[in-house]
C-alpha cells in the first residue's frame, strides 16, 4: 500500500499551532508565572527553546510514521463512537480528503489481505468437505 501523501509540517517550534490556553500561558510576561520566557535569563532561553523545537521535530517525525500506517484511520473508524462517519465529517480540507481516499483503500486493502484470504479458504475447504452423513449409533440396549 502506498503511504498518504501527508505534506511535512515544519520542523521547528510553531507558537502559533499550540491550542490557545496554552499559548496564552506560553506567551505569558507575568513575573509569577513559571513557565513565563521573559523572566529566564538568555541561556535558559535559549535552552528552553531548543528543547522545544528538538520535541517538535520527533513529534513530527512520528507524526509522518503516523501517516505512513492505515492504522490510525483504522482506530478511529473500528471506534463504535466515531466510525468512518467522523472521518468523513472531520477530514475536510483538500489534503485531508486525500487520507480520507487513502485511509478507507488502506483498510480495504488490509481486510482484502488478511480476512478475505481465509474466507476463500475456508469456502473452498468446505467445497472439497465430503458430506457426512450422520448413522445413528448402536445402543447399548438395542444389541
Amino acid at each position: 500500500m502506498e503511504a498518504p501523501a501527508r505534506s511535512l509540517v515544519a520542523p521547528w517550534f510553531n507558537k502559533a499551532a499550540l491550542p490557545a490556553y496554552s499559548r496564552n500561558e506560553y506567551m505569558q510576561s507575568d513575573v509569577h508565572s513559571v513557565s513565563s520566557i521573559a523572566s529566564m535569563e538568555g541561556q535558559e532561553q535559549a535552552s528552553i527553546r531548543a528543547s522545544i523545537n528538538n520535541a517538535w521535530i520527533k513529534l513530527n517525525e512520528y507524526y509522518m510514521l503516523l501517516g505512513q500506517s492505515p492504522l490510525f484511520a483504522a482506530s478511529i473508524i473500528l471506534n463504535p463512537d466515531l466510525g468512518l462517519r467522523w472521518l468523513e465529517a472531520n477530514w475536510t480540507s483538500p489534503e485531508q480528503l486525500g487520507w480520507l481516499r487513502d485511509a478507507k483503500g488502506g483498510i480495504k486493502h488490509y481486510f482484502e489481505h488478511w480476512y478475505l484470504h481465509d474466507n476463500m479458504a475456508l469456502k473452498e475447504a468446505d467445497i472439497m468437505m465430503p458430506i457426512m452423513t450422520l448413522r445413528p449409533e448402536q445402543s447399548k440396549f438395542e444389541q
